[in-house]
């Protein structure tokens, strides 16, 4: 799953990004997923459920014959599914798939004819997504445990690429995007949904690993993000839906449960209210 190049603290981070997803993941029948591998210990109630699937942008009508707890399980910070223009036959790579919800309805979206290779860095994670592929019986989905930096996948043989929350985990975030730029087609696209920073971090948080799991420390401003995409080949880069952050009640008690009596943490990623977005951004390999 790892570069021999690849250096000790990056490699630390997705260990430590990898356990704690697989603990999210293990947890899940019993306590469901409140954003990124958090969870608050105390249960979802149908509306909140909805309303936080409503709040990412995935319409009611898109959830149609969803499983509830699929939605629940969710980890995304947007919806990319909703801007990918998936066609029938598309052959489509979900790469940091989590819980499945992105990948179970791509699924949907490319049809029998079509395939989703889901993809995740957790072996957990990626059960879990079998899992809940197999509740809505879906057959056209494959599943590969692997390393967005990394991807055995040849050269131009996907259609489109899709991420949801991922890349901020990852520590090369070039690298992803050269990998991605690698194996979408000529004609393909990418839809990336993800967390950018609307102002430098501070330095503290992008130290602490738990943080990299949190979905924090490895948030990189938008410029940063975009700039990213062009270096690595992609054209027409066109950011199609941006959320700004604001905390509600189950929030900060997730963010409180999470980091416990690390109170100085606590106090910190709280005053990020604001100062964090998600983005859908589209972009076209020529």
């Amino acid at each position: 799953m790892s570069s021999t190049n690849e250096n000790s603290q990056d490699l630390l981070i997705k260990q430590t990004i990898a356990r704690k997803y697989t603990s999210a993941a293990s947890l899940a029948s019993e306590e469901p997923i409140y954003g990124c591998s958090c969870r608050v210990n105390v249960p979802l109630t149908h509306e909140e459920i909805t309303s936080k699937a409503s709040s990412l942008g995935y319409p009611m009508k898109e959830m149609k014959n969803v499983p509830e707890e699929v939605i629940s399980m969710s980890m995304g910070c947007g919806n990319p599914t909703k801007y990918a223009n998936l066609r029938p036959g598309d052959f489509v790579l979900d790469v940091g798939c989590g819980a499945g919800l992105d990948s179970v309805l791509s699924s949907r979206a490319v049809g029998r004819y079509g395939t989703l290779l889901a993809t995740d860095l957790s072996r957990r994670m990626l059960e879990l997504c079998r899992q809940n592929s197999q509740k809505m019986n879906l057959t056209n989905l494959e599943f590969v445990l692997c390393d967005g930096e990394s991807l055995p996948f040849k050269s131009g043989s996907v259609d489109h690429i899709v991420t949801n929350c991922s890349i901020n985990l990852m520590p090369n975030k070039r690298k992803v995007m050269e990998e991605a730029h690698r194996i979408v087609k000529e004609t393909g696209h990418v839809t990336f949904s993800d967390i950018a920073s609307v102002s430098p971090l501070p330095e503290e948080l992008k130290k602490d690993l738990n943080l990299w799991a949190a979905c924090i420390s490895g948030v990189v401003g938008e410029d940063v993000f975009l700039q990213n995409l062009e270096v690595a080949g992609f054209r027409s880069i066109d950011v199609v839906d941006r959320k700004v952050f604001h905390y509600g009640e189950k929030d900060r008690l997730r963010i409180r449960n999470y980091f416990g009596d690390r109170l100085d943490i606590v106090s910190s990623v709280l005053g990020l209210e604001n100062k964090l977005e998600s983005l859908v951004v589209r972009a076209e390999k020529r």
